[in-house]
């Protein structure tokens, strides 16, 4: 009976040695398999993000460093959003509700929510400037707006932060303004199918 038992036990805990060195593995090859967002251009409208398996993106940031390869990818993501194919691309916007939505979350001296469903007056546009103009990108980014753009969007907050704390900053002051709408993101699959990048943000103001 003893030696039964202990046959038993000896064979449980090698099956457990083997799911935890199997998970473990399952676990190493999803954290390689991640997607992360790099940034391969931006100008005053645009910022475009190549999205690269993160046990490849050493070498991918490495191999944008040649100016050459940076255009490469930058006229590859041009022609993949060109060349779209229907349900290859998710678009999201914002816009009106989406600027008050994050603004309620920085600014919590005015009620920016009670304007979602009545119409937005200038005192809204006029505070959101103000806002923006007296705070810093870093502070902005210390009040965790990415966070708050991430919950409103739906991306996660590391593909949009990416170095664009100023350029949100702007935005919003440029929303405030009149100057655009809002600002259109787009996730587009690399048509060609390769995982390297496996497929290219776009972030536009509208």
């Amino acid at each position: 009976m003893k030696r039964h038992l202990k046959k038993t036990v000896t064979i449980l805990l090698v099956l457990i040695l083997l799911f935890t060195h199997s998970t473990k593995n399952v676990n190493a090859k999803d954290k390689d398999d991640e997607l992360v967002s790099v940034l391969i251009y931006e100008d005053n409208q645009e910022i475009i993000l190549a999205e690269v398996p993160l046990s490849k993106e050493s070498d991918f940031r490495e191999e944008i460093k040649n100016p050459e390869r940076l255009q490469y990818y930058v006229d590859e993501s041009r022609r993949n959003s060109m060349l779209r194919t229907p349900g290859n691309c998710k678009t999201k916007y914002h816009y009106d509700k989406d600027f008050l939505k994050v603004m309620s979350k920085l600014d919590h001296s005015f009620d920016y929510l009670a304007f979602i469903t009545n119409p937005i007056t200038g005192e809204v546009l006029k505070r959101t400037v103000a806002f923006m103009k007296s705070t810093t990108a870093t502070q902005l980014t210390g009040l965790g707006m990415f966070g708050f753009l991430a919950s409103v969007i739906g991306w996660s907050g590391a593909s949009l932060q990416a170095r664009q704390a100023a350029w949100w900053k702007d935005s919003y002051i440029m929303w405030g303004e009149k100057e655009i709408n809002g600002v259109k993101l787009q996730l587009c699959e690399n048509i060609s199918g390769s995982s390297y990048p496996a497929a290219y943000r776009y972030i536009t103001r509208y």
